[in-house]
C-alpha cells in the first residue's frame, strides 16, 4: 500500500512545522533549567543504587549465575545422616574443609577450623528451601550471625530445568546475607563433592561446627523458625 499524500495538498509535516514557525515560543532558560533538573534527578537515582552495592561489599552475596564450581574437600567424607538413628555418628568428627567458588566467581573456603559456625546446603527448586530462607535472612542480624554463630550456604544439586535457577541470583534475592559456595555439577552416576563430604541425605540440610572444628549437630528438613533457633543456639559462644 502506497503512503505517497495526493497532488495539491500540503503535507501534514510542513503544516506542523509552520505550525511550530508561528506557535508559542518557550524561553530557552526554562529548558535549560528542565534539563538540569533531570539530570539532578537521574544522578540521586544512581547514587542511590549504588548505595546498594556499597552495602554488599560488607557481606552481602554478590550475584552471580554461576551454578556449578570447582570443589576440594579436605579431610575424611562423614557418615549419611539419618534422622531415624537414635545417635548420629558424625558428631564430634572434624567437619571437612571445602574450598571453592561462589556464585559469582571468587574463591571461597569453609574451614572448620574458624567455627562455630553452621553451613547450610540449599538446593535452589527445594520448597523446604525456599521456605527456610527467609526465615534464616529474618534471623540473622548485622554481622550476618544468628546467635552469634555465622553462617554459609553450600548451594549443591541445581538444575537449570527447574525453577529458580540459577541458585546464587535466587539466593541474592532473598536478601541472603552471608558467603555462599556453588557445588560441583556431577557426572553420570556421581554426587556433588560438597554434598558428599557431609553426607547429606534431604534439603535443607544444616551442619553445626563447634570451635574445635568437629561436628555438634546435623539436621534434615525445614527446622521452622524456632527450630533454627534451637540449633544455633547451641553452637553459641558461652554468653
Amino acid at each position: 500500500m502506497s503512503h505517497k499524500p495526493p497532488k495539491g495538498r500540503p503535507l501534514a509535516g510542513a503544516s506542523r512545522i509552520e505550525s511550530a514557525r508561528t506557535g508559542p515560543q518557550i524561553p530557552l532558560f526554562a529548558v535549560a533549567v528542565g534539563v538540569l533538573v533531570l539530570v539532578l534527578v537521574a544522578a540521586g537515582i544512581v547514587i542511590a543504587v549504588g548505595g546498594g552495592d556499597d552495602g554488599s561489599d560488607g557481606g552481602t552475596l554478590a550475584p552471580g549465575d554461576q551454578a556449578f564450581g570447582p570443589v576440594t574437600a579436605t579431610g575424611n567424607p562423614l557418615p549419611e545422616y539419618d534422622d531415624q538413628a537414635a545417635e548420629d555418628p558424625a558428631v564430634g568428627l572434624p567437619a571437612p574443609e571445602l574450598v571453592g567458588e561462589t556464585p559469582s566467581g571468587e574463591p571461597i573456603t569453609i574451614d572448620p577450623s574458624e567455627g562455630p559456625m553452621v553451613v547450610v546446603f540449599l538446593a535452589h527448586w527445594c520448597p523446604h528451601c525456599q521456605a527456610e530462607v527467609p526465615r534464616i535472612v529474618e534471623l540473622a542480624d548485622d554481622q550476618a550471625e544468628i546467635a552469634g554463630v555465622p553462617f554459609v550456604a553450600v548451594l549443591t544439586g541445581s538444575d537449570p530445568n527447574v525453577e529458580n535457577f540459577p541458585p546464587g541470583e535466587w539466593l541474592a534475592r532473598e536478601g541472603w546475607p552471608a558467603g555462599a559456595m556453588v557445588d560441583t555439577e556431577p557426572e553420570p552416576g556421581q554426587v556433588p563433592v560438597a554434598l558428599s563430604a557431609y553426607g547429606l541425605s534431604g534439603y535443607p540440610f544444616l551442619v553445626g561446627i563447634d570451635a574445635e572444628g568437629n561436628v555438634a549437630a546435623r539436621s534434615s528438613g525445614e527446622l521452622g523458625e524456632d527450630g533454627l533457633q534451637d540449633f544455633f543456639a547451641q553452637l553459641a559462644p558461652p554468653g
